[in-house]
């Protein structure tokens, strides 16, 4: 597994000094360490950057994409929106889409920011300490208090959203510089977070144009209801089971089988 993730990162960070050399990339964390020449990183410290921002995201991507699965399947209506809004960029009989996609899809990027911003897996931000006193209505808050955002109150702002607790992905085509605090604030917020809506939206995309998600019994989907545990860190949905059901499998099973990994 380690030599198969190596040559896959050595083969990511290639196409990206390439691209440099050409003045072709676009701005990322890797490319500033690479161009900063006091860093001075070789390829191992540069593996371990990479792998420090997949490594954040492992339990909140894929705790997303599980309610979000079973959301989806109880919503069929939001898989057919989807499912059209696709075909306006990649066709049915091409299932995996080009991976080349940065996000054109209008429709499934504010399908991923209305499930980031309805679920919020990491309800409380992490926390951040005050560097100073602070007076707020009055009160002393002491320098070193410890602060933690409250991403989920936030994202379910009545003076943001008239209807924030109704899954409306549309709120993103009509807002769509709303604020939503799912990555945090400012300068100390998630530095994985375009990472992350390009991972998702690309999971979004291949997942809608492949099959149709139906549930196999009642899911409770309700970001507070569907909670398993209330006292975790992350938010994880109660168990459930669906059935992915392919709309083309011939065609599916060619792409799969000619699908030939980067790493590989």
């Amino acid at each position: 597994m380690r030599d198969r993730r190596d040559k896959y990162l050595n083969y990511l960070n290639r196409g990206l000094e390439e691209r440099m050399a050409k003045n072709e990339h676009k701005p990322c964390i890797q490319a500033n360490v690479m161009l900063d020449k006091e860093a001075r990183l070789n390829n191992v410290e540069l593996t371990s950057i990479s792998l420090t921002m997949l490594s954040g995201g492992l339990d909140t991507i894929t705790t997303l994409v599980a309610w979000s699965i079973g959301m989806l399947a109880e919503r069929p209506d939001i898989q057919d929106k989807a499912a059209a809004a696709i075909k306006q960029y990649h066709s049915i009989d091409k299932p995996l889409c080009d991976p080349t996609d940065d996000q054109s899809c209008e429709y499934i990027v504010a399908l991923v920011r209305e499930c980031l911003r309805y679920y919020t897996v990491l309800r409380l931000a992490l926390p951040r300490t005050s560097i100073k006193d602070i007076t707020y209505q009055g009160k002393v808050i002491p320098k070193g208090s410890v602060f933690f955002l409250n991403a989920w109150a936030c994202n379910m702002d009545p003076e943001v959203w008239s209807d924030p607790e109704i899954f409306r992905p549309e709120r993103w085509l009509e807002q769509p510089d709303a604020p939503m605090f799912t990555y945090g604030v400012g300068y100390r917020m998630c530095a994985g977070s375009l990472l992350a809506n390009r991972e998702l939206y690309l999971v979004f995309l291949r997942m809608l144009n492949c099959f149709r998600i139906e549930p196999e019994g009642r899911i409770e989907w309700d970001p507070i209801k569907g909670n398993s545990d209330p006292t975790s860190l992350v938010a994880i949905p109660k168990k459930y089971s669906v059935r992915f059901v392919p709309k083309k499998e011939k065609l599916l099973t060619e792409a799969l089988e000619n699908f030939i990994p980067l790493a590989a």
